[in-house]
């Protein structure tokens, strides 16, 4: 039954991760544009800072997992293993930022990058010594849900990608208020769809174990 409940658990994360991790990979430039660009803010400085929220929007859904393993590690009494995951992720935040560093790549997105990268490498550290703890967390119905989402969040992030271009051909630099209704339309579209595809996704499943 604990084990149960990780699945559920990390379904649950994965389902609320995945659209807002694609809507603000995908919506950063209108979203920083919105909250920031005026005054001194320039569009330039909205770009740049847009690129940086982009590189963070890839380790939401790392990030989740991490929250949730961790937990499950601590009531496990597998307390070393959180510890042993993030330094396993600050080395590898380190190793990328000296990489960009003596390739004159430093900036402000390439260290929002390696944040990332040491999330993601968390996560897969602490992920892998979760499924060693409890191998049972891996069945088949597990494996197709993820597939099932991953799928849903590949379509979803698609429609908002083209929302979001034929919204940007409608409204060409648009003002704030724009910015504002692009953000609103393309959520909503890319989160319908998501729903739509997790639906579909979850029917099948039943009908196939049936």
């Amino acid at each position: 039954s604990f084990s149960d409940a990780i699945r559920k658990s990390v379904s649950a994360s994965f389902l609320i991760t995945l659209p807002i991790a694609a809507a603000a990979f995908i919506l950063a430039e209108n979203g920083i544009s919105f909250l920031y660009e005026r005054g001194n803010f320039t569009a330039e400085l909205a770009h740049a800072t847009a690129m940086s929220l982009r590189m963070l929007a890839l380790a939401m859904p790392a990030y989740g997992l991490i929250e949730l393993f961790s937990r499950v590690c601590y009531s496990a009494g597998k307390v070393r293993y959180p510890m042993l995951a993030a330094l396993c992720g600050i080395s590898a935040g380190i190793l990328s930022s000296s990489l960009f560093l003596l390739t004159d790549m430093l900036t402000v997105s390439t260290v929002s990058l390696s944040c990332t990268i040491g999330e993601i490498t968390a996560a897969a550290v602490l992920c892998a010594l979760t499924v060693r703890t409890f191998p049972e967390i891996m069945c088949g119905a597990s494996l197709r849900r993820t597939a099932g989402m991953a799928v849903s969040f590949v379509i979803s992030a698609l429609t908002m990608y083209f929302s979001r271009v034929i919204c940007e051909k409608i409204w060409q630099n648009p003002l704030p208020l724009q910015n504002l209704v692009i953000i609103t339309i393309v959520f909503l579209m890319g989160l319908v769809v998501y729903l739509l595809c997790i639906g579909i996704c979850k029917a099948a499943d039943f009908s196939a174990r049936e």
